[in-house]
């Protein structure tokens, strides 16, 4: 059975063929779809008008409302010039290919806010189990990426549920 996806993921990917069913070249598609693919509009099993979905399953990803992987990238660059200049958790990133794990990262901080990347527990347990970070190391990481978040103008709430996001995943990246 294929991977389970979270409903935010499952959300970016939606958008994502909105927007392209939208722009298709021959707008058959399009012009079949007209006025049925308005916000939180669904097709009906008799097809004869279109069965409204609560605004939260249609919500926007936090992904989505911050400006997507650009947003993310500039977060990430900047979390890590903090990370680098940490004394609890900078000595972690010596000698690391920075280009490849800010690439990496911006992935996974991307698919913490919902967007169109997907990381498994295992994943990353396997890339964190040699690098023994212990629990305070965890915690100082958060602080700088809410930090961070806070200073790129997230609003609080959706810093939380990036940092809960991470928390749930606490104990396959805490090691020691």
């Amino acid at each position: 059975m294929g991977e389970v996806r979270p409903v935010a993921a499952v959300a970016a990917w939606l958008s994502t063929l909105r927007t392209a069913v939208a722009t298709s070249s021959d707008g058959q598609v399009a012009r079949r779809l007209e006025g049925h693919c308005e916000r939180g509009a669904v097709w009906p099993r008799n097809r004869d008008q279109p069965r409204r979905l609560p605004e939260r399953a249609m919500a926007e990803t936090i992904f989505e409302r911050y400006g997507g992987f650009a947003t993310v990238r500039r977060v990430v660059s900047d979390f890590y010039e903090r990370v680098l200049d940490s004394p609890v958790i900078g000595h972690h990133f010596e000698n690391v290919d920075m280009k490849r794990l800010l690439d990496h990262q911006a992935r996974f901080i991307s698919y913490t806010m919902g967007g169109p990347a997907s990381y498994t527990d295992e994943h990353l347990r396997r890339v964190h189990e040699r690098l023994e970070i212990s629990a305070e190391e965890f915690r100082e990481a958060l602080v700088l990426l809410t930090e961070t978040l806070e200073d790129h103008g997230f609003e609080q709430a959706d810093i939380d549920e990036v940092a809960s996001e991470l928390r749930l995943r606490q104990g396959v990246i805490v090691t020691r």
